[in-house]
């Protein structure tokens, strides 16, 4: 009896080891699993801050060469403007070309405006394309991380019912290890766990392995992506030289018209020009033989006012000595109008 009793508390006390050992494991598994979760909440956080940053970082990048485009694009404009205005000062000096050369950079302006407004469109084109493409990028990004979380919580579930039920079975079929029973009910329940473990790391290794693609997925994308960019870059590079090359065959040709239209316009103002130079000189010439016969017949009513002073003021016969003779009179007048008229010819 005393041997049978040692063998009982011998064996109790194995059963509680083990019972110990087994809530111990229990408390490990629940604590891994606790801390892989927050893990994993870890990464995801940190996945989504870096690509919030890569976002952030293409967006700036864009705006950056687009404001870089439009800078260049108004210094060019800026230049050519005064490029315009200093090749018109100078050709304004010149009057021989002064019509031609205003109607060259008007044209010239023109050109520069039509080509300012096309780039302008290109670049709004390019623009759109790009906020398309981000817009559509954005959206595989998302879908791809809903994807990622909607099999994470799958599998979380999955786990979790698989241990909540091996504790229930833990809790349910849990007998003294006394009986041969017991015990085989342990090492089921010991394989079991084992098995649990090692479903789970090959869980965590084929989420590790579905992440690894999924990432080299983004990248792929991402690649191509900016090769695509490139490409459209490139293509739109060369039309554009393409139109430029045309606009420029198409401007000199008008400029070639517009030159001979010019000049013949040109030569019909400077003929329109000299015959109202010659008709305002023949104006003049006659304005100043108005001006002189005025001043004659000025001096002709001062004479004559004279004359009619000295009649009321004088008697008959002094007036008889001072216009006695009418040949000497009218040589006096004739001497004071030359006189008049060299004083006005020195004016």
């Amino acid at each position: 009896m005393s041997d049978n009793k040692i063998v009982k508390q011998q064996q109790k006390q194995l059963s509680e080891s083990q019972q110990y050992k087994q809530h111990k494991q229990q408390q490990e598994i629940l604590n891994q699993q606790r801390r892989e979760n927050e893990d994993l909440q870890q990464q995801k956080q940190l996945k989504q801050q870096q690509e919030q940053k890569q976002l952030q970082q293409m967006d700036q990048i864009e705006q950056n060469s687009q404001q870089e485009k439009l800078q260049q694009s108004h210094e060019q404009n800026q230049n050519n403007l005064s490029q315009g205005n200093q090749n018109q000062s100078r050709i304004s000096r010149n009057s021989n070309y002064n019509q031609e050369g205003l109607a060259q950079q008007i044209n010239h302006i023109k050109i520069t405006r039509k080509e300012v407004s096309q780039e302008e469109e290109a670049i709004k084109n390019r623009i759109k394309k790009l906020q398309l493409e981000q817009e559509s990028l954005s959206k595989k990004i998302v879908d791809t991380q809903k994807k990622a979380e909607e099999i994470y919580q799958v599998k979380k579930k999955t786990h979790q019912k698989k241990i909540e039920e091996i504790q229930r079975k833990i809790e349910v079929e849990e007998t003294p290890f006394t009986q041969p029973k017991g015990q085989l009910q342990s090492m089921k329940i010991k394989l079991a766990k084992d098995q649990l473990l090692k479903q789970k790391q090959l869980q965590a290794q084929k989420l590790k392995q579905e992440k690894a693609q999924i990432r080299q997925e983004h990248m792929r994308q991402e690649f191509v992506h900016k090769e695509n960019q490139s490409w459209r870059y490139q293509q739109e590079k060369i039309k554009q030289n393409q139109a430029q090359k045309k606009l420029e065959e198409e401007r000199q040709l008008k400029e070639q018209k517009i030159l001979e239209a010019k000049l013949a316009e040109k030569q019909q103002q400077e003929q329109a020009l000299q015959e109202q130079q010659q008709k305002i000189q023949e104006l003049e010439e006659k304005e100043m033989e108005l001006v002189n016969q005025l001043k004659i017949t000025q001096n002709q009513q001062s004479l004559a006012d004279q004359q009619l002073a000295f009649s009321i003021n004088n008697k008959p016969k002094k007036y008889e000595q001072q216009y006695k003779d009418k040949n000497q009179r009218q040589f006096i007048q004739e001497e004071q109008q030359n006189s008049s008229t060299q004083s006005l010819n020195k004016i």
